[in-house]
């Protein structure tokens, strides 16, 4: 493997297989040919963190040391990092609850992490490997026309789910069970939701059951 700044590189027929910061990485067919116009490994962009993926309405992505490189249909363009959005299934599922209770309560619905939120590991922080996906969403508990817990206990039943936070205890997945939790924030006023991880579940499409 040739060596490329502080990492490695080599070179096939269709791409490029990178041996950097966060792993080894493909480039492939147009995203190669955009990457190594812009320097390659030791250009504007640098190394990859993670595979093509999706972002927003159907848009590829792939995610570099120094931003994310976006095609749209007919230009490309380079999102920074910090840049974000929701994953599809959350955004699916805000919709279908703003429809389900269209009278309830937002006040500490959230996405994206805050100051404090960044300053440690959180589903509500763009994941700057995967084009600035956000896996978690949080629902506020008035729905005014429903249970909250109800409507929590539905959420469990997703395979798309990794864990659901709700009045001091925690859904588990991989437990299969709801625990009791125990960090700083209880989740008295809100739903926590977060997805799994993987560009399977990060762009999963498809509606939610909501009880």
């Amino acid at each position: 493997m040739r060596q490329g700044g502080p990492f490695g590189y080599q070179i096939f027929e269709r791409g490029v297989l990178y041996d950097g910061p966060d792993g080894v990485h493909p480039v492939v067919g147009t995203f190669d040919a955009e990457h190594r116009a812009r320097g390659g490994g030791g250009g504007s962009l640098g190394y990859p963190l993670g595979p093509v993926s999706m972002r927003g309405a159907g848009n590829q992505c792939q995610s570099f040391e120094r931003g994310h490189l976006v095609r749209l249909s007919d230009q490309w363009i380079v999102s920074p990092h910090g840049s974000w959005f929701l994953a599809p299934a959350l955004a699916e599922l805000r919709t279908q609850i703003n429809q389900a209770f269209p009278g309830r309560d937002k006040t500490t619905d959230g996405t994206v992490g805050d100051l404090a939120h960044q300053a440690r590991v959180s589903d509500h922080n763009p994941d700057r490997t995967a084009c600035g996906v956000v896996r978690a969403f949080d629902i506020d508990k008035d729905l005014r026309t429903g249970d909250p817990q109800v409507l929590a206990e539905a959420l469990t039943k997703d395979p798309r789910v990794a864990y659901v936070i709700f009045r001091s205890r925690i859904y588990l997945r991989t437990a299969g069970a709801w625990r009791p939790y125990t960090g700083s924030n209880p989740h008295d006023s809100h739903i926590h939701v977060s997805l799994r991880h993987g560009v399977a579940y990060d762009h999963a499409v498809g509606s939610w059951a909501l009880s």
